[in-house]
């Protein structure tokens, strides 16, 4: 059982480093596939640093997809 990745109606951070040993080709077959996708793909990352060297700016996208009261 699974799902249609068209069907993701959230808001989706994809982040594929550069120098990840998987290939890139996949990261955009799935971007492609995802309504609302924000794609990241910093040119010196690989899959052992990508998230401690951008947890700040995925913090951030997050805290931009937030919906705040006035």
């Amino acid at each position: 059982m699974g799902f249609e990745l068209a069907d993701i109606q959230a808001p989706v951070s994809l982040w594929h480093g550069l120098r990840d040993f998987l290939p890139v080709a996949h990261a955009c077959w799935l971007a492609d596939r995802i309504p609302s996708v924000t794609t990241h793909f910093p040119p010196d990352e690989d899959h052992t640093n990508i998230e401690e060297n951008n947890r700040a700016a995925g913090f951030a996208w997050l805290g931009a997809q937030c919906i705040r009261d006035p």
